[in-house]
Formats: C-alpha cells, sequence, structure tokens
C-alpha cells in the first residue's frame, strides 16, 4: 500500500484524476466540489439545435451526464468513516479543493476552463434563475429513460449514477424506483467464491445473432435452434421512438439493441449483425420476417452520417470541440463513423444484393478508403482494432462485389505481414 501511494503520486496525485473521479470522491466527502468541474443542469435547457447540448454527445455520454447534472446541482455528501482518508494521495494537500490548471497559450480547452469557473462563481450566488426548472427537465429526462430498459441505458455508469441522482432527489433506496434500478444494476454481479466483479452490460441480443448467423452458415441441419432464435430476435425489434430521433427524422424505428431491454438505443452494429443472421433462416411466418427485415434495413441505411460512415447509436455525432469540455475527459464525448461498423453495414447492405454502385455504398466505400492507414489496415474502435477491424472491412468489400481491390490487396498484404511477425515472435519464445 504504501508503494501504491507512492505510485500515485509520482504520477501527479488526486490533482490529476479525471472528472468522475472526482465526482464520486466528492460524493463520498474525500475532496471538496470545487475539484469537480461544473456539470450545470442548465445543459437540459438548450435547444437541440444549440451548437452544445446533450444531444451533441454520444447517447452513453448523455446517459452518463444528466443524472451528474442532478447531483452537480444538488451536491450530495455521504461520507466515509472519518478514519478514512485520500490526503496522503495528494501531491500538495493544499490543493485539495483545486480545479482543472489552465494550460499555456489560447486553445478551446482553456477556454471551456474559464467557463467551468465562471459556472462555479455562479454556482455559489445564492439565486439561480432556472436552476431547479433544470433539474426537474433532468429528473423527467431520467424518469422517462428508465421505462422501456433494464436500468438507465442499460449500462453500468449511467445506471449508477441514476441511483445516486434518484437518492439526492429525495427517493429513498426501497422507492420501487430506486430500488428497481439497485435490481437492476445487481443483475451485473459476478459473484465468484471471495471475489465479486462488475460486468458494464450485458450482451444477448449481440450473442445471439453471432450464433445464430455463425450455425447458418455452417450448414449445421438445426432449423428448429435457428427458428427459435428468429422468433425471439424478432420480439426484440424496437419499433418505439428513441434518442437517435432527434438528429434522424427520415426513417421510423425499427432497430436492435445490444442488451435485453434497451429501446431509447439501438445501435446499428447489432442491428446489422441481426439482419445478417435473419437472412440465412428460413423463418416459416415470410410474411413477419419480411416486415421486420424491411423495417431494420430502412432504420440502417437512415443512420449514414455525412461522411458516407456510421456511428454506433446516433447520426452525425462529431462535434469533435465537445472533447474539450472539462468533463470530457472520459474520452468517449463523441460517436462519429468507425470504420468497424461501417464495415459491417456495408456487410449486410451487401449480402441484401446492394452493390457498390449503390449511392449510399458508393459514399460508404469511399469513407472506408479515406480511413484506410497508409500500411494497409482500418482502426477499429469497438474489437480489437486493427485485426479486427481490417477482417470486417475485407469481408464487407467482398459482400459489395468488390474483388481484387486496390485497397483489398493491400490490407491482405498487412495481414500476412503482421502474422509473419507473429509467428517469428513465438517462434523465439520457444528457442
Amino acid at each position: 500500500m504504501v508503494q501504491a501511494a507512492r505510485r500515485v503520486r509520482e504520477l501527479g496525485g488526486l490533482e490529476r484524476t479525471n472528472s468522475f473521479t472526482r465526482l464520486y470522491l466528492a460524493l463520498a466527502g474525500v475532496i471538496g466540489w470545487e475539484m469537480v468541474p461544473a456539470i450545470p443542469p442548465e445543459l437540459m435547457l438548450l435547444p437541440s439545435w444549440a451548437y452544445i447540448n446533450i444531444y451533441e454527445m454520444s447517447s452513453w455520454t448523455r446517459a452518463i451526464v444528466v443524472p451528474l447534472t442532478i447531483l452537480y446541482a444538488r451536491k450530495p455528501c455521504w461520507p466515509v468513516p472519518s478514519t478514512a482518508s485520500l490526503d496522503e494521495l495528494f501531491r500538495d494537500p493544499a490543493r485539495k479543493t483545486a480545479a482543472f490548471d489552465l494550460r499555456p497559450g489560447i486553445s478551446w480547452r482553456n477556454v471551456f476552463l474559464a467557463l467551468d469557473r465562471a459556472l462555479k462563481i455562479y454556482d455559489r450566488l445564492p439565486w439561480k434563475p432556472g436552476r431547479e426548472r433544470a433539474v426537474r427537465r433532468a429528473a423527467q429526462w431520467m424518469l422517462e429513460h428508465l421505462e422501456r430498459s433494464d436500468g438507465l441505458a442499460a449500462i453500468y455508469p449511467a445506471m449508477m449514477n441514476s441511483i445516486f441522482a434518484l437518492i439526492a432527489l429525495g427517493y429513498a433506496p426501497d422507492h420501487p424506483v430506486t430500488a428497481r434500478q439497485i435490481d437492476e444494476l445487481r443483475r451485473f454481479e459476478i459473484d465468484e467464491s471471495n471475489t465479486i466483479r462488475l460486468q458494464p452490460c450485458l450482451s444477448p441480443l449481440w450473442d445471439t445473432a453471432i450464433a445464430a448467423f455463425a450455425l447458418a452458415e455452417s450448414g449445421c441441419p438445426c432449423d428448429d435452434v435457428l427458428n427459435r432464435a428468429a422468433r425471439w430476435l424478432l420480439e426484440k425489434q424496437i419499433v418505439g421512438p428513441g434518442d437517435w430521433q432527434i438528429k434522424n427524422r427520415d426513417a421510423a424505428p425499427g432497430g436492435w439493441a445490444f442488451e435485453f431491454r434497451n429501446e431509447f438505443y439501438p445501435d446499428i452494429d447489432d442491428t446489422a449483425f441481426v439482419l445478417m443472421a435473419l437472412e440465412n433462416i428460413s423463418y416459416p411466418d415470410r410474411e413477419r420476417l419480411n416486415q421486420a427485415v424491411g423495417l431494420g434495413m430502412t432504420w440502417l441505411a437512415s443512420m449514414q452520417n455525412k461522411d458516407g460512415g456510421w456511428g454506433a447509436f446516433d447520426r452525425d455525432n462529431d462535434r469533435a470541440i465537445l472533447n474539450q469540455i472539462p468533463f470530457a475527459d472520459h474520452n468517449a464525448m463523441l460517436d462519429p463513423s468507425s470504420p468497424d461498423v461501417t464495415a459491417r453495414v456495408v456487410e449486410c447492405l451487401g449480402r441484401f444484393g446492394w452493390r457498390a454502385s449503390h449511392p449510399r455504398l458508393q459514399r460508404a466505400i469511399a469513407y472506408l478508403r479515406r480511413e484506410q492507414l497508409p500500411a494497409g489496415s482500418w482502426y477499429g474502435r469497438w474489437g480489437v482494432n486493427y485485426v479486427y477491424s481490417t477482417s470486417g472491412v475485407l469481408r464487407a468489400l467482398s459482400a459489395a462485389g468488390l474483388k481484387n481491390d486496390p485497397a483489398m490487396l493491400k490490407a491482405g498484404e498487412w495481414l500476412r505481414c503482421v502474422e509473419c511477425r507473429w509467428r517469428l515472435r513465438r517462434i523465439l519464445r520457444l528457442l
């Protein structure tokens, strides 16, 4: 423990922690709220057309931040026992209430840090017009999004923050709303003998789609299993409204989510994989299947970004300036196009007969060409980066009818090269 404390100080101490760590430490009374970046509930009053608003944040950040605006407004403190202290982890204990430091020069980061300091001055004023209305708006948004989902956004950080926010709003832990959220979070616990771990979310739709797709591709004589999987997937199609409609009013709902129930947040990657799985299954109710596939395909295509690619949950969620906001230091503020998700969509559309000459695929393939790295690979945001994404793009280009394309040949050479290096390292380890 002594060595760990020394290492924390060597890395900059608690002064260098990110905004979410600071917030949880403030909730426990370990540091002052002055050290937490401003996350004002007034964000909820900004209209959807404003350059900075909650719908310009990625869907997961939005679900994390809205409860945090309530906590920032109420500033609850549930102190740990007085015998527990983390003061030794500060390099300079006098900075226990210090905010983020301005950096040399003129930058958007410094602009937002200056705004953060101004907001904290405003926060100390006895009269804050609009504050309670903003808190009510945040609470209403959160309560609405708790419906039709297994916890807020069905993902751990948002769910945990929603529980804290409910308690800060006066909901007791045993209140039906709070208790349900606690029960949903408890489902993520993995209890093994003398350890307990918490997984961030569950992935039944994704897992089922991949398993069904693999079984169908293998030619396995398991029609009964595949039909049961198809029936379950069809029941999970989301036909209700969601946050994605704020920036996409072009299509009716029709996507699928990652989790058991997360109806505000269908995602592009899962929808593409579910559609590919259903395309291979001889489901007896063809009318039901075709209707679901038609809705899904229309929704999927409508989510294409202006740059030709696809993100994960929203359309055109790419305002890079938001990365400079102090509470954006979790490095996932945006949901821009990524080659791996785009490749999945292109492969899906290709399997349903779309060719590279289709206008949407032309734009998507142009995006993939721009994103190919000089060595030949593609970066993957949602998997194990380069090999994962490169293999996905190769499958996509092939499904779209591009054989022996220069981009494919270059990527193939890169894959062979990294395989040779991997084999060489393995041989050297054995020597």
